[in-house]
């Protein structure tokens, strides 16, 4: 069972995200879900044109959100293809992960040509990295911004219905 190297560093190195990712989705899904059937029990009970102006608001907000992601997405895919990662068929230092592989790796004739080979493999991820948070910056105060309007907006709205 061999393992593509790079899907096995971005495994170990990129953890940690994955981990809080995955922890955030049903978090996100009940907030969305309660917020919604709250949302319809309030237009059922007063059905006042406000509160149908709300439940907008907030498909508006969701649908605005994920626009906004999938910009950055495609920002992200168009700021990144210029890098160039070498080839993966040089990259056998990462087999120094399986125990099984540990003799090959420590052997003395390989050790320049690995490190050479990281040092570009490191280069080019580093400045994916680098790329790709830049441009997370960029849309970060964007979404922040479309957030708390909505916010403002919904709190303002329902402190008119009370």
């Amino acid at each position: 069972n061999q393992k593509e190297p790079h899907h096995l560093i971005t495994k170990v190195w990129y953890l940690p995200d994955d981990v809080k990712n995955a922890l955030e989705v049903p978090q996100i899904i009940f907030n969305r879900v309660v917020s919604i059937i709250i949302q319809i029990g309030l237009v059922r009970q007063h059905s006042s044109k406000m509160l149908y102006a709300m439940v907008a608001l907030h498909w508006g907000q969701i649908f605005a959100g994920r626009g906004i992601s999938y910009l950055q997405r495609l920002m992200i895919r168009w700021v990144t293809r210029g890098v160039v990662t070498p080839s993966q068929d040089k990259f056998t230092w990462v087999h120094s992960l399986n125990p099984e592989y540990i003799q090959m790796y420590q052997s003395f004739a390989r050790g320049p040509s690995e490190a050479k080979d990281l040092k570009k493999f490191l280069h080019s991820h580093t400045r994916k990295d680098q790329l790709v948070k830049a441009t997370s910056s960029v849309f970060g105060p964007l979404s922040s911004v479309l957030r708390q309007a909505s916010s403002i907006v919904e709190f303002s709205s329902m402190g008119k219905l009370v």
